[in-house]
């Protein structure tokens, strides 16, 4: 069975993903008063009603992020990801234009990003588009806090959104004088050009031997081009892997 306490602090712990002027009036149900969770949810209490009754909205954006944070990490309930999500929003509602939103903007960029993975080609359209929906956020946050501390993690989330990924294979046979098939993985490219070196028999092993793709690459280039092509690749701007299938042209016997 689970401990009880920590059952308790879990599930508590989603209860209390709120904005800091309901917070402020939260119960919590009896723990030990020496219970780290105990003291630190308290102690939240007392930074919302100061920042709240001084009015440093900065400083209690800021707070507020990081105990929602802090909370949906150690709950366990179905709701703590939309719960911190209505988070989010409020704060962005209530103090619209605080540099201390960039990294509010930021975690709701990140938010869209995590649930993107769940997208399923085949499915529908279910998540295809919030790798967009991210990227627009970051971009939004840049233009509007661009020296911010929110805006360089954006900086890094647009690039990693935005890198182009390309992963080829083709079939381990093929028949001679015959065109074959390369099936295509990649993100972030409309279009595919491709060389056919021919490696000799002798320096076959060496290819297969090294490590990298740069340095294959580095050591194919050294053989004469035996046939080269190239192919469009459908891109809709969804930031996804998508997967196709092209034909490499017809090879000789032995090539």
């Amino acid at each position: 069975l689970p401990n009880p306490a920590a059952f308790v602090v879990s599930h508590l712990c989603q209860g209390l993903i709120m904005p800091p002027e309901e917070y402020l009036t939260a119960l919590f149900p009896l723990l030990d008063s020496l219970n780290h969770t105990h003291i630190s949810l308290n102690l939240y209490k007392d930074l919302f009603s100061y920042q709240l009754g001084n009015k440093e909205h900065n400083a209690l954006i800021d707070s507020h992020l990081r105990m929602i944070k802090w909370l949906r990490k150690y709950s366990s309930g179905l709701d703590k990801a939309g719960r911190y999500v209505r988070n989010l929003r409020h704060m962005i509602e209530t103090y619209p234009g605080n540099t201390a939103l960039a990294d509010v903007q930021y975690e709701m960029a990140m938010v869209y990003t995590s649930i993107a993975g769940d997208f399923q080609p085949l499915g529908g359209n279910a998540y295809k588009w919030d790798y967009q929906q991210a990227w627009e956020i970051c971009t939004a946050t840049i233009q509007e806090f661009p020296k911010s501390r929110g805006a360089a993690k954006c900086e890094a989330l647009i690039a990693l959104i935005e890198k182009p990924a390309l992963r080829i294979a083709t079939e381990e046979v093929n028949l001679p004088n015959k065109p074959f098939r390369m099936q295509v993985n990649y993100r972030n490219l409309d279009h595919l050009y491709f060389r056919l070196y021919r490696i000799s028999s002798d320096k076959a092993s060496t290819f297969t031997d090294l490590k990298t793709s740069l340095l294959r690459w580095d050591f194919a280039r050294q053989f004469p081009i035996s046939k080269r092509g190239d192919t469009y690749l459908a891109f809709d701007g969804d930031f996804h892997f998508h997967r196709t299938e092209t034909s490499l042209p017809a090879l000789a016997p032995g090539t």
